[in-house]
């Protein structure tokens, strides 16, 4: 199933105007713009819940249940299209377009890569998992806990797109379309801004459980592997945007939402 993944040379080409010390600053100003640009939203949506008579917790970005639980959707989804928007801009700078610059191109195995892909991002999770259970970790479900809280706000549809789509959008811009092209055509090579951009990305899930933590590194690995393999942005990002679908599929089968 995942001969064609294997067969060949690799097919990534840097192909970026953005030097290593140049994207990594670019990146983090992207990264605080975004929170910011967020943060403003959710003060908006914060004017709005008072404007309607409701109640909000102190500080532009509270958590808790109910109404409030919106305001940190809000902000998270906001986050997420801003920095969407910011790479596409930056990426498209000094005579260069987004599309090359991301390597938002077909992946060099065609359409069919993409089913073998998922297989092989569900074949790890669920190999990673297993071990986890044998070594007796019971509540492999814990990371998505703080998810079900959330669910409780009326903006709930909004925190469905955040994981669904924002979040793979966003990231896999930012740390693999954006930063690692750049890092790879510096003396770090492809492996090693593989090992950097993974290890920033991981630690945006800085509050998840040290397995938690330890599944997202290699998951980030495995797309950066990916994109090693195909040439193609879209790969990482479609199977990232299909294995958050099924968590949150997992989510509500599996994980009863608190009252």
């Amino acid at each position: 199933m995942l001969g064609a993944l294997l067969r060949g040379p690799p097919a990534f080409q840097a192909a970026t105007p953005w030097s290593a010390g140049a994207s990594l600053v670019a990146g983090a100003a992207m990264f605080l713009a975004a929170n910011f640009l967020g943060w403003l939203l959710a003060l908006a949506y914060v004017e709005i819940l008072h404007a309607g008579g409701g109640e909000v917790s102190p500080g532009p970005i509270p958590g808790g249940a109910g109404r409030n639980a919106g305001i940190t959707i809000v902000w998270l989804f906001g986050t997420q299209i801003a920095l969407t928007l910011l790479v596409l801009v930056v990426a498209g700078l000094f005579g260069a377009t987004a599309r090359t610059t991301l390597a938002l191109r077909r992946p060099a195995q065609g359409w069919t890569v993409y089913p073998r892909a998922l297989v092989g991002i569900l074949a790890l999770v669920g190999v990673f998992n297993a071990l986890a259970w044998i070594a007796g970790v019971t509540d492999l479900l814990q990371d998505l806990r703080p998810f079900l809280q959330l669910m409780q706000s009326d903006a709930w549809p909004v925190l469905m797109l955040a994981i669904a789509i924002g979040a793979p959008a966003s990231e896999e811009l930012l740390f693999r379309g954006f930063l690692l092209p750049a890092l790879a055509a510096s003396p770090l090579g492809f492996r090693g801004a593989a090992l950097v951009t993974t290890v920033m990305w991981t630690a945006l899930h800085a509050g998840y459980s040290v397995l938690g933590v330890i599944e997202v590194f290699l998951i980030g690995l495995f797309f950066c592997w990916l994109f090693w393999r195909t040439g193609s942005l879209w790969v990482p990002i479609v199977c990232h945007a299909i294995y958050n679908t099924i968590l949150l599929v997992v989510m509500f089968v599996l994980l009863p939402i608190p009252t």
